[in-house]
């Protein structure tokens, strides 16, 4: 009797967070594409090979971060540079970008949305082109660099 108490009260409490066992439970890797966010605000992640790049722009400007995966958290990556800044996949078409909390608790219905406009034809499997990798040097030391890479681009 004491056991079933004790797996009723577990389930119950874990019950209450359906979000956060959404994060964990349920991992999905990062997916290419451009992301809207709502006004000027866009997040582009790329990929190639195993590595991940995020390219943020907004009114303020462009933000490029290499990216790293938080092992206590499956699906939520690390944006180099900012020690409050993640993002985690939430959906095969939505993502959510802020800080820990934000990012594990946030539901489906707010955060970036792929973007039906921009060119979303990658997937997990395909990585930026060489002729993305030329035309932007920005990306390019974000995959090149061995270590954690960022840079704000203000706007004028």
């Amino acid at each position: 009797m004491k056991n079933v108490l004790k797996s009723l009260f577990i389930s119950a409490f874990l019950a209450s967070f359906p979000l956060v066992n959404a994060v964990v439970a349920a991992p999905i890797p990062l997916q290419p594409g451009v992301y809207y966010g709502g006004g000027s605000r866009y997040i582009s992640i790329a990929k190639k090979g195993k590595q991940y790049c995020y390219i943020g722009s907004s009114n303020y400007g462009l933000g490029y971060a290499s990216i790293r995966l938080v092992p206590k958290y499956p699906n939520v990556y690390k944006l180099a540079g900012s020690p409050d800044s993640f993002v985690a996949q939430k959906s095969r078409e939505s993502i959510s970008f802020g800080d820990l909390k934000h990012v594990i608790n946030n539901n489906l219905s707010g955060g970036y949305r792929l973007d039906s406009m921009g060119d979303n034809s990658a997937n997990s499997q395909n990585n930026v082109s060489d002729n993305e990798l030329s035309n932007n040097p920005y990306l390019r030391q974000c995959f090149n660099n061995r270590k954690p890479f960022s840079i704000h681009i203000p706007n004028r």
